[in-house]
């Protein structure tokens, strides 16, 4: 087990459990993806899932003009009722290396193609298949958010806005109780 995972958890009652990172070892996370046995596509495409927290629909749309040389990007959240909410974002030097890595090689013939040219379906499939069957591109999304509250130092309301997700969706996600924080700050 990667000394990384901070705790398992059931999703929604599902039966289905996610394993998330400890936010205190996200460095130790980005070392064992750009060591992990997997195209450099795979593991540019974890990198950026983790630093953006969003969705593999979301990430899979991104074209090298989207990035900037300093690792910036913007990302259109695709959720319908969310649909056209533009979220800025900034890559983890090792994803940002990845990504760069990636971006260079001769296969993208201009600046205005997808980054990454398979589907959704297939990216799921061979991201089990690289980084092991109980990885969750989902706890990528709780992952970053518990990050952004715990080590990041950003209070859940700030993260719920830069997000555009409810409260009680953060608290969610990041596994944490804010109502019982909020209570403690402001009594």
């Amino acid at each position: 087990m990667n000394t990384f995972l901070l705790k398992t958890r059931r999703l929604w009652g599902k039966g289905r459990e996610i394993s998330i990172i400890d936010p205190s070892k996200v460095d130790e996370f980005f070392t064992w993806v750009e060591t992990a046995k997997a195209p450099l596509e795979f593991k540019a495409l974890v990198g950026l899932l983790f630093s953006s927290g969003g969705r593999i629909s979301e990430v899979l749309k991104l074209t090298p003009d989207d990035i900037s040389q300093h690792g910036e990007f913007t990302l259109n959240v695709s959720k319908k009722k969310r649909k056209g909410i533009i979220r800025p974002c900034k890559l983890h030097p090792i994803a940002h290396k990845l990504i760069e890595e990636l971006i260079s090689q001769p296969q993208i013939i201009n600046s205005h193609q997808r980054i990454f040219t398979f589907t959704r379906h297939t990216a799921l499939k061979r991201i089990k298949k690289y980084f092991g069957e109980n990885f969750c591109t989902h706890s990528l999304r709780h992952s970053f958010i518990s990050w952004l509250i715990f080590t990041q130092n950003m209070e859940p309301i700030f993260v719920a806005k830069l997000m555009n997700l409810e409260l009680d969706v953060v608290e969610k996600y990041a596994h944490i109780n804010v109502a019982k924080q909020i209570n403690k700050l402001w009594g």
